[in-house]
């Protein structure tokens, strides 16, 4: 056994919880803004932030992929692109 092989091994090895779970997992990072925070998942946006008078302003908007934009991107090499310059 090699060392790349023996990484595959432990990554799927360490993957296996998630795997056999079948539940969905939803990425959502976030960031900090002037006053508040914003939230991103895969398709949508959110941004809290609070106003001077102390109340909590929230815009929530979708994002639209990038193949829905540009079909061209549904093609391998170009979909790879397209992640790349979408990071």
């Amino acid at each position: 056994m090699n060392v790349r092989e023996a990484v595959r091994l432990f990554t799927h090895i360490q993957l296996l919880p998630i795997l056999e779970n079948g539940e969905e997992t939803t990425l959502i990072g976030g960031q900090a803004v002037m006053e508040g925070v914003m939230m991103r998942s895969p398709h949508s946006y959110c941004v809290a932030v609070r106003k001077p008078d102390g109340s909590i302003v929230t815009e929530e908007s979708p994002l639209p992929r990038l193949s829905e934009r540009y079909p061209i991107l549904k093609w391998p090499v170009f979909r790879g692109l397209g992640t790349l310059g979408g990071a």
